[in-house]
């Protein structure tokens, strides 16, 4: 069946195949991989020794925390019209008066195309719920309030950056034993990350123990479907794993309630990510640290609530004295040179799948050339010329192939006449004539499915880099990201194509014909909905492709122009 089908198609379809079921599989693999490691690795918690004062402090945690203090997700809600806000250069940020991040603007990238919102990456909508905790907890509860989560005052409602690159929000709340307690949120321009230090100054006359936590929380979002061929984003939670430097897991929303995630270490961080943006907690480095995952007690319409949760080392604050935690808070695109600057492994949230070695040079590379050309665009087709020359030897060896194949077409549909139903007769009179002339039947294959993880690791480039986001390449193209609005890229795509079966040799077989004749039209329905850049890479790459493939067949069949009549002659006669 191989010996007749087109190389080119066999491999188009072998990446389209390949690109369906690796990142699941990825996923798959991951999944059971670290669940492994982190099983022999992971050593049990040492809260109920860090927390003096706690009896039972891992029990404590669970049911204070899991069951959301009070429903503190109601009272935010109701607090909503006391928020304070903060802007920065790159943020709007409300913070409630529980100290909680409640909603993230990000104003540097519209909703939608030139609209006015900046996306809302953290939010107390019920469509978007997404917020960010941070506080201490002890034997009175969060904060230390027995009655529920202590509100923190604040010196304005409003909070401007203005000229000195720096804004601290600082927020202050007294127990009834007189242990002030303040929130210090410090923004610095053109910075998505920010400090959340909470200092304690002892001010009454007695020992002040408390766990610091940290924690985000959100509703189950649908994996958003890219590309045209149902492959989904991911969506979920990720913790850091103490299994290696850059070790992660994924945890898929469902995943939720069939498992609970626990890793104890120094350093490590949390987040949950979407495409092309993450909110992330990363606690100090020099310090241990217990993780988990869990659902929550509190509900919102009837919808569970998924948490991440950190807890540092207990403090001990003597009267008379002061404490500092501090972490930092990551809202804003998953730009994986400011994720991995913040912290090692952060930066691997950026799902390029199983080709993650590969995309990266090939996203540094597009990077690079758009800092010359200045278009995203422009830069997707200068990545794809640089591929073509990288593989320039490789397709050669293919398009000879497929070259020669041609000039044997009419000594193949002789044969095919001689031999008429006889399968094995024609079979071996097949392979006797590649043998003569020298020619490998699945020599154009090869060459191409080398090629495949260079075509999959471009497509998850371009899908997942919030770079190409909104990015515009001229005329009716407004965004790359997104499907051609006119259609106008798939159509040249279905063209090129067409064209470079004419190129090839046809099968032998009149309904694998039939079926290869359909292949364009099949692929450009498949591409209409295709994000921009993706099609435009795939046009590139066909009318370079195209260029090429016609040079060696010109000359392929200036080296075997008359001569191929004797040798025709000669191999049929052989075939006999």
């Amino acid at each position: 069946m191989f010996n007749n089908i087109n190389p080119r198609t066999l491999a188009w379809l072998i990446v389209l195949m390949l690109g369906m079921s690796l990142y699941s599989q990825w996923n798959m693999d991951k999944y059971q991989e670290e669940q492994e490691v982190a099983k022999a690795l992971h050593p049990q918690s040492q809260l109920g020794e860090d927390l003096q004062g706690i009896p039972d402090a891992v029990s404590y945690v669970q049911e204070v925390l899991v069951a959301d203090v009070a429903s503190a997700a109601n009272t935010q809600e109701n607090l909503k019209s006391n928020n304070i806000i903060a802007h920065t250069d790159l943020f709007n940020i409300e913070i409630s008066e529980l100290g909680d991040i409640v909603s993230v603007e990000l104003v540097k990238y519209p909703q939608t195309l030139g609209a006015d919102v900046g996306v809302m990456l953290l939010s107390q909508s019920k469509e978007n719920y997404f917020i960010a905790q941070r506080g201490l907890l002890n034997e009175l509860g969060p904060d230390s309030k027995s009655a529920g989560r202590g509100m923190f005052t604040f010196a304005r409602n409003d909070y401007q950056l203005g000229d000195d690159d720096k804004l601290v929000v600082e927020g202050v709340f007294t127990t009834a034993t007189g242990v002030e307690v303040k929130k210090v949120f410090t923004f610095t321009r053109d910075n998505y990350s920010f400090e959340v230090d909470l200092i304690v100054n002892n001010h009454g006359g007695e020992k002040y123990t408390a766990l610091p936590f940290g924690r985000l929380k959100m509703l189950a979002r649908d994996a958003k479907s890219v590309g045209g061929m149902g492959i989904k984003v991911f969506s979920g939670g990720v913790i850091k794993t103490p299994v290696s430097s850059e070790s992660y897991q994924k945890i898929d929303f469902d995943e939720f309630g069939d498992k609970k995630y626990d890793y104890h270490m120094d350093g490590g961080w949390l987040a949950f990510v979407q495409q092309y943006f993450i909110g992330a907690w990363v606690p100090a480095h020099a310090k241990a640290h217990d993780y988990s995952s869990e659902i929550l007690k509190t509900k919102i319409d009837d919808q569970d609530l998924h948490a991440l949760r950190f807890l540092d080392e207990s403090i001990e604050v003597l009267p008379g004295e002061t404490e500092t935690v501090s972490t930092t808070f990551y809202a804003g695109p998953e730009v994986a040179e400011d994720l991995k600057a913040l912290s090692p492994g952060l930066q691997k949230t950026l799902d390029y799948g199983i080709f993650w070695p590969l995309a990266w040079p090939i996203f540094l590379i597009l990077k690079y050339i758009y800092g010359i050309v200045g278009n995203w665009g422009i830069a997707i087709i200068g990545t794809t010329m640089l591929i073509k020359l990288i593989f320039y030897k490789l397709s050669a060896t293919s398009y000879r192939s497929m070259a020669k194949m041609k000039i044997l077409q009419p000594q193949m549909e002789s044969l095919k006449e001689r031999h008429g139903e006889d399968k094995q007769a024609l079979g071996q009179a097949m392979m006797q004539l590649y043998k003569d002339e020298k020619v490998n039947p699945l020599g154009g294959c090869l060459p191409m499915l080398i090629q495949i993880p260079v075509f999959i690791a471009l497509y998850w480039v371009l899908i997942e880099s919030v770079e190409l986001r909104q990015a515009p390449l001229y005329l009716w193209i407004h965004d790359l990201s997104v499907k051609d609005p006119f259609y106008v890229l798939p159509l040249l795509m279905g063209a090129s194509m067409f064209l470079q079966q004419r190129l090839s040799p046809a099968p032998p077989d009149p309904m694998q014909a039939k079926v290869m004749m359909l292949m364009p039209v099949i692929f450009t329905f498949l591409f209409l909905q295709f994000p921009a850049g993706l099609v435009l890479y795939w046009v590139a790459n066909n009318l370079l492709s195209i260029a090429q493939q016609l040079y060696i067949t010109k000359t392929i069949e200036k080296e075997n122009g008359k001569p191929r009549k004797t040798k025709d002659k000669k191999a049929l006669s052989k075939a006999k």
